[in-house]
Parts: C-alpha cells; structure tokens; sequence
C-alpha cells in the first residue's frame, strides 16, 4: 500500500497520493478557468481597441473635412475682401488716404 515518490525519494502512502493529485487536479481547474477568463478579457478588450480605432478613423475624416471647410471660407473671405478693395469708390478712398499721409 505504499509507493514511492520519486520527487522527495520517500515512501507516501496511497491516501496522500490520492489527496496530492486531487490538489493538483483542482489547481489545473483553476488555471483553466483563469486562462478562460483572461481570454474573454482579451477578446473583449480587443473588440474595444477595434471599435475605438473606427471611431478615430471616422474623427480623422471629419476633422480632415471640417479643415477642408474652413480653408475654403476663408479663401471666399480673402477673395470677397479683395473684391471690396477693389471698387472704384474704396480705390478713391485709398488715393485720397495715400495723398493725405505723403503731403500731397
């Protein structure tokens, strides 16, 4: 009714192997449990890291037009400023600007 384990070279009765490998048993149990758990975790974890990088890459394209935008308002701006100084009567204001500030 004895056996011998070879990892203490000692005798240990059958009870005590018996109990050792129920122990080890339960602790693989638990390990697989874990692994199982961290695995969800994971893919979870993931799905997020997917579901952020579509969101960012949807801000990216918005971002990029509403600077697309902006570029172009302010191009009409300049060109509508550009627009206004050039009438005759803002020419004529600046003639008599000019003239005033350089004593003519």
């Amino acid at each position: 009714m004895y056996s011998i384990n070879y990892g203490t070279l000692g005798f240990v009765s059958q009870g005590e192997s018996h109990k050792k490998l129920e122990e080890r048993e339960r602790e693989l149990s638990d390990s697989k449990l874990l692994i199982q758990q961290h695995e969800v975790h994971i893919k979870t974890v993931a799905e997020s890291m997917k579901n952020l990088e579509a969101k960012k890459h949807g801000l990216e394209m918005q971002l990029d037009e509403l600077s697309e935008e902006v570029a172009n308002l302010k191009a009409q701006g300049e060109a509508r400023t550009r627009a206004r100084m050039a009438t005759p009567e803002n020419r004529e204001s600046k003639k008599w600007k000019f003239s005033f500030f350089s004593g003519k």
